[in-house]
């Protein structure tokens, strides 16, 4: 993806540093009568207001091998901090309607990618940040996949929306070199730009092909984990899961807000009722004023025991409990977060 800054603009002097631990911008611009201004936006951009001119950049699927270090330092800077097991998936309405008209906000990195070897058999191994660039990322969605991954997701991908993929490129097999690191290099960036195209469209980023490649794994494992009582097994696998959610599907998407509670019923299970709380209480905000979500009674009940646990004012959690029974609600008949999480995935 380039860095493209448009030109043609009078200025007495810019200076672009870049340092390895992030990126550090001087810019002096000075004309008489006007004022300027050089910003870096919260998607990453590189903002240039003069006057009543406004200058952006902007990315676009090319890019030299300068520009990708520029990029890359920028975004892992910016938008990808160490991982950190606080949620902040909740944001404003507007913020969570522009994620969603705006897939391009979405970026793939591929950060690393090394030969593992397994007995006689050798591969290669790519590790893939998942970054959104239009704000700070507070947690880091990371995920390792093989050719193999990215080849079956691209035959599945071409079985279900043939249209759609038809001129979509991937790249092909070859014969020898595949270890050398000049063609893990050349595939590194065609995997990037290749997810960033099928991110693009609405029907595939939607798929059960796309949620398989990226976080169903970690689900099909973590719930595993669940129904056998491995539930620190299941924590680590669910955070990593409800990370990339949060980036490929929104904020309030069900899918995330079935994960979070996926984590309260871990964390409770093992008494860990400061983090249950944490990640219920953020549940209940992606939840909203919503009455059809199946894990909002039972999200409420576990609440308003944690909050009693913790010495906390349950005061309107049980009020809206309360008002979703004397309106003939199933309150007492809801299974529990813990029988919702024992049946996801159970078939597969």
């Amino acid at each position: 993806m380039s860095l493209a800054l448009v030109k043609n603009v009078k200025m007495a002097s810019k200076k672009i540093k870049k340092y390895t631990d992030g990126i550090d911008i001087d810019d002096t611009l000075s004309t008489e009568g006007a004022q300027s201004e050089l910003s870096l936006a919260d998607d990453g951009d590189l903002s240039v207001s003069y006057g009543t001119l406004s200058i952006s950049t902007s990315t676009s699927l090319e890019q030299t091998d300068e520009e990708s270090v520029l990029r890359r330092d920028s975004e892992i800077s910016v938008g990808c901090g160490p991982h950190s097991k606080s949620l902040s998936v909740c944001s404003t309405t507007s913020d969570i309607q522009n994620h969603d008209r705006n897939p391009s906000r979405v970026h793939f990195e591929i950060a690393d990618a090394g030969t593992v070897s397994e007995g006689r058999s050798k591969y290669v191994s790519y590790t893939i940040l998942v970054i959104r660039s239009h704000e700070l990322d507070k947690a880091q969605a990371v995920i390792e996949r093989r050719y193999s991954d990215f080849e079956k997701l691209n035959s599945a991908l071409k079985r279900g929306f043939p249209q759609l993929m038809e001129t979509i490129a991937f790249p092909p097999k070859i014969l020898s070199g595949n270890f050398k690191r000049e063609t893990i290099a050349r595939r590194s960036r065609a995997f990037e730009q290749y997810l960033t195209h099928v991110h693009s469209l609405d029907e595939i980023r939607r798929s059960k092909e796309f949620a398989n490649f990226f976080y169903n794994v970690n689900l099909q494992e973590a719930y595993a984990h669940v129904r056998n009582a491995r539930y620190k097994e299941a924590i680590p696998l669910l955070h990593n899961a409800v990370n990339i959610q949060d980036k490929l599907l929104g904020e309030n998407h069900k899918e995330v807000i079935a994960t979070l509670c996926g984590l309260v019923a871990c964390y409770s299970a093992l008494e860990q009722n400061s983090e249950a709380q944490e990640c219920a209480e953020t549940a209940l905000k992606c939840i909203g004023r919503s009455e059809k979500n199946r894990y909002l009674i039972p999200l409420l009940q576990i609440s308003i025991r944690l909050c009693w646990t913790q010495g906390k004012d349950k005061t309107d959690l049980e009020a809206r409990l309360a008002d979703l029974r004397n309106r003939n609600f199933s309150v007492d008949l809801a299974p529990t977060l813990l029988e919702l999480a024992v049946r996801r995935f159970y078939a597969s």
